[in-house]
């Protein structure tokens, strides 16, 4: 993974700074801007609310997942913000596979068990630098007006 950047105030201007340092990191290793950034939806959504969440005037893509963890650091409130070059990090998915279970606990009283399944693959070391990563006190669990 590349460049880890901490940021210490939890104010929407000091993580769009801080977020500009990740890319200015990532892009000086790479030759080129990063293309898609990840954070948490609460995150996003704090950040829609100060007006902030789209990234304006950046050529990037915002992702807002809850796959982001968010008990991350000392006080298990923080979560990270990912940014990366999905051109250097190559994702494999196969088909998704569902197949129901009948034979569990509940199935004397008509209950089935359904099980999805899709096998994926990520390789980033190819280009490990590709990929920042902002965290710190500044990403504590967001405060609203």
């Amino acid at each position: 993974m590349g460049r880890v950047n901490s940021i210490e105030a939890p104010t929407a201007t000091k993580v769009f700074a801080s977020l500009g340092q990740v890319f200015s990191d990532t892009s000086g290793k790479l030759g080129h801007l990063p293309n898609l950034a990840v954070l948490h939806t609460r995150r996003w959504s704090w950040l829609a609310s100060k007006g902030l969440a789209q990234l304006q005037g950046w050529p990037i893509r915002t992702v807002a997942s809850n796959g982001i963890p968010t008990n991350q650091g000392a006080g298990t409130n923080q979560e990270p913000i990912i940014v990366l070059d999905t051109n250097e990090s190559m994702l494999f998915a196969g088909n998704p596979t569902c197949r129901v279970h009948e034979d569990f606990a509940g199935s004397g009283n008509l209950q089935v068990r359904i099980q999805a399944m899709l096998y994926a693959a990520l390789l980033a070391h190819r280009a490990p630098y590709s990929i920042g990563v902002l965290n710190g006190t500044g990403l504590v669990t967001p405060t609203w007006p």
